[in-house]
């Protein structure tokens, strides 16, 4: 019996239904792909907290006459090594250095301009500054110093790599930006980014320049 192949009409009607399956699934497929950005900011939250309440659970690190200062507002020297030789360790530096010493760095803290920055093991940039009188306010860069260096901004930047988490005086962890508000409100769904962005543009931040 003689094959009949495919004639040039069925060929393009077949490109079209998968153009179309293509076009529908597409985004579907997107939606179940979690988001790898949420994921760590989600991860590094916790990170700090836990940190936190570990530093302000120690005593010979964070002390208080209770007339002076309260929690991370008390930026004493603290009492024990390597601490209380290096005076990166009190002050203004005190916090943002004890956080770095908790965490796998791969340089050497810089403090520029009330700045610290420091960059951990798994590429991410970390800038730390006094933030509220009394807490701080930590930026993480997810990718270094590729692009596009921005935080949150419907219109301006929609796929940021950047993400500020603000810390309060007993240590409690926060978000900044409107995206990190929204991950931080949605932890349990990674793959939840139409929601997310539509959260984020009913949250408000003092962040107004995306850099």
């Amino acid at each position: 019996m003689k094959r009949r192949g495919f004639t040039l009409t069925e060929v393009l009607v077949t490109i079209g239904i998968l153009g179309i399956v293509t076009a529908v699934m597409a985004p579907v497929i997107s939606n179940l792909i979690p988001d790898k950005n949420k994921a760590q900011v989600l991860k590094l939250s916790k990170v700090i907290t836990d940190i936190n309440t570990d530093l302000l659970n120690n005593p010979s690190i964070y002390y208080s006459d209770n007339t002076t200062c309260t929690a991370l507002d008390c930026t004493q020297q603290p009492y024990i090594a390597p601490y209380n030789t290096d005076a990166n360790y009190k002050g203004a530096t005190k916090y943002p250095f004890l956080l770095a010493s908790k965490l796998h760095i791969v340089d050497t803290p810089t403090t520029s301009s009330g700045t610290t920055k420091f960059t951990t093991v798994d590429g991410v940039d970390w800038e730390i500054t006094a933030y509220g009188g009394t807490g701080y306010s930590v930026m993480l860069d997810m990718n270094r110093t590729d692009a596009p260096n921005c935080f949150y901004l419907k219109d301006s930047c929609e796929k940021p790599d950047r993400y500020y988490f603000a810390v309060d005086v007993n240590g409690a962890v926060s978000g900044r930006d409107q995206l990190t508000q929204a991950y931080l409100a949605n932890p349990t769904k990674l793959n939840d980014k139409k929601n997310d962005i539509r959260s984020a543009d009913t949250y408000t931040t003092d962040l107004s320049v995306s850099k």
